[in-house]
């Protein structure tokens, strides 16, 4: 899939529910879909409709529910780190990121901070200053057109397995 390629190429992962394939898309954000082995269709179930998305929440987060909330994913960071350590964290400028920065700091866990990417790119930039400012030890793990090609199927590969076929 062409599109589904160059966004791979431009952003690490591919966008909207493109795959690298022209004939396979991803399972929409919030579905689950499960075969049975004598039905050719899957059992779709989502875990939230669009309409529940676009009303206001009933009730206002409250300092507490966020405090409790950034508490459990810390303790879950914290789990993950004596489990799987040692920790090797990405820093870009993406939310996702940030937030596992901030939790691995709030929570003083150790980890090696890179960026991947285009060394002059507004990630590794981004990801450079957050080290800076934070005092954490960073790199840039330089990606370059050649080493992509290169290494095509092992990156096609861990995108399915990263994605599990959800796009976020």
């Amino acid at each position: 899939d062409p599109l589904g390629i160059s966004t791979f190429i431009a952003l690490g992962w591919t966008g909207s529910d493109r795959t690298l394939s022209k004939d396979i898309r991803a399972i929409p954000a919030g579905q689950r879909w499960k075969w049975e082995s004598d039905c050719n269709q899957p059992a779709c179930s989502s875990h939230f409709s669009r309409c529940e998305l676009i009303q206001p929440l009933r009730r206002k987060l409250t300092r507490n529910d966020v405090v409790e909330l950034a508490d459990e994913m810390m303790g879950a960071c914290k789990q993950m780190a004596e489990t799987y350590s040692p920790v090797d964290c990405a820093i870009t400028g993406g939310r996702d990121s940030r937030l596992v920065v901030a939790l691995l700091i709030g929570g003083g866990i150790e980890a090696s901070y890179y960026t991947g990417g285009v060394p002059t790119g507004a990630d590794a930039k981004i990801g450079k200053e957050i080290a800076r400012r934070f005092g954490l030890s960073h790199s840039v793990r330089p990606r370059t057109e050649e080493k992509l090609i290169d290494r095509w199927e092992d990156g096609s590969q861990r995108l399915v397995r990263q994605l599990d076929g959800l796009v976020s």
